[in-house]
């Protein structure tokens, strides 16, 4: 085979292949959209199941210690103070939620922190129409807890059924 004739068959394998890729992309942009229409589509049907209505957050504490002391009046402040306990020791607190709404709420409590390991309390609670409803939050602290405070944030996140 003459070389001009190799040269152009190398040439047309390049125009081949560069067409080849074109078309390949343009194939691959529709489905890039699709996907991305796809995302959105599944994030508005998800954000309308799951709508959180309020997120309300309170500051908890404890301090663990050699003595026992209370700690009162801080609930009506949006902290729930455990007060020092001494290892082994067990309290409780509660707060108090009302459903002013018309229709029931889902309520979820979801707690952070180092307070976290020491607390008990019963999650995922429906709350009905114009319902008040008392939460009890447990602390227990372990025999082997160290001295020192431990402090977390509780959250109550309210949900529309």
């Amino acid at each position: 085979m003459p070389q001009k004739s190799k040269n152009r068959a190398k040439g047309n394998k390049k125009i081949r292949a560069e067409k080849t890729s074109w078309r390949n992309k343009r194939r691959i942009i529709p489905l890039f959209i699709l996907a991305a229409l796809f995302s959105i589509v599944a994030t508005e049907i998800s954000y309308l199941l799951y709508k959180i209505d309020y997120v309300k957050v309170i500051t908890a504490k404890i301090e663990v210690g050699t003595y026992a002391s209370f700690a009162l009046g801080e609930e009506k402040f949006d902290v729930i103070n455990f007060g020092t306990m001494m290892p082994g020791n067990s309290g409780s607190r509660f707060i108090t939620v009302e459903n002013q709404n018309k229709k029931e709420i889902f309520m979820r409590i979801f707690v952070a922190g180092k307070i976290k390991g020491f607390l008990a309390y019963d999650n995922n609670q429906i709350i009905t129409a114009n319902e008040t409803k008392k939460i009890t939050f447990d602390v227990y602290v372990p025999e082997n807890a160290g001295k020192g405070k431990y402090n977390g944030r509780i959250f109550l996140i309210f949900k529309k059924i």
